[in-house]
């Protein structure tokens, strides 16, 4: 599990290091999210700038490491750590892409917000699905419904659903970035109830359909 700790610890500092740089050159209300048109609709101070996603991103860090130690089936873990490792460095690469987003926006650069954000979250989410398929049954990481979790065949047949669905989901958003702004929440919409509802109740389906063969 080395490599899953050192990566994403490596980009929690560089996160920081980036707050403390920027933090003397950024104005006192910092733009801090924005509409599917790339309008600011929300500010904060600059320390609420420079805080608010190192602090997710070192909370998530913790996480990393407690919650598989949790898990009543955290030996699983260690036969998808690969798979698992690259799940969780795409998340910590997020979150600082974003950080960095957020930080030279304010600072001036001209960033098209509404187009590299949903292309983003787009390539997070074909990452996660070219790797969701080796995930094994545990209580915190993949698709975990209450069918999934009892049966190992509805788990696999969850994941290997939801694979291709977070794939499509993610071209979807990441197309999505560079079409015309009225396509973009629709889009963004369809393609999470695509990712996480179609595998949710299909699972459910799997699930009853073992049960009655």
């Amino acid at each position: 599990m080395m490599n899953t700790r050192i990566y994403p610890l490596l980009l929690v500092v560089i996160g920081i290091s980036l707050s403390i740089w920027a933090y003397p050159q950024l104005p006192n209300q910092v733009p801090i999210h924005w509409n599917f048109e790339g309008q600011v609709d929300g500010y904060g101070s600059r320390l609420s700038a420079v805080l608010i996603l190192p602090i997710v991103s070192a909370a998530v860090f913790i996480l990393l490491l407690i919650l598989p130690k949790l898990d009543p089936r955290k030996e699983n873990y260690k036969k998808f750590k690969g798979s698992y490792a690259i799940i969780m460095n795409s998340v910590f690469t997020f979150l600082l892409f974003t950080h960095a987003l957020v930080i030279f926006s304010a600072l001036g650069y001209p960033i098209s917000i509404e187009t590299v954000v949903p292309m983003g979250v787009g390539i997070l989410f074909i990452i996660i699905g070219n790797y969701m398929q080796r995930i094994k049954s545990n209580y915190f990481v993949g698709i975990r419904t209450p069918w999934a979790l009892q049966d190992e065949d509805v788990w696999k047949m969850t994941h290997r659903l939801g694979a291709r669905l977070f794939i499509i989901a993610g071209s979807l958003i990441f197309i999505s970035g560079l079409l015309p702004n009225a396509w973009k929440l629709p889009l963004l919409i369809g393609s999470i109830v695509l990712a996480v509802g179609v595998p949710y109740i299909a699972s459910y389906l799997f699930y009853r359909n073992n049960r009655t063969e």
